[in-house]
């Protein structure tokens, strides 16, 4: 058996757990069935603190396209928009 040489990509050179949290976190929000659009803009409203209009155009590109990022900041504050959203089992995904 030879020795095989692992190429690790460009991205995961330097990377480090810490630096990685403060990375550019965001919230998707996904189009749902089952919630009506004025509870779904309250629900965004409450867990981004945008002013209703803003989470009125966040929750229409959600109705139209499917999906739309509705919040973006570090992780931890992207993990606490995702849990309020989710209070009312909105689905959601966070990404970096």
């Amino acid at each position: 058996m030879g020795t095989q040489t692992l190429e690790i990509p460009e991205l995961l050179i330097g990377y480090n757990q810490k630096e990685a949290a403060q990375l550019p976190w965001h919230v998707v929000l996904y189009d749902d069935p089952v919630h009506t659009i004025n509870a779904v803009i309250l629900q965004v409203q409450k867990a981004t603190g945008l002013s209703l209009e803003a989470s009125f155009e966040i929750t229409m590109t959600v109705h139209t396209k499917g999906q739309a990022e509705c919040f973006t900041g570090s992780r931890l504050k992207c993990e606490k928009v995702a849990a309020v959203l989710r209070e009312i089992d909105l689905t959601v995904s966070i990404v970096c």
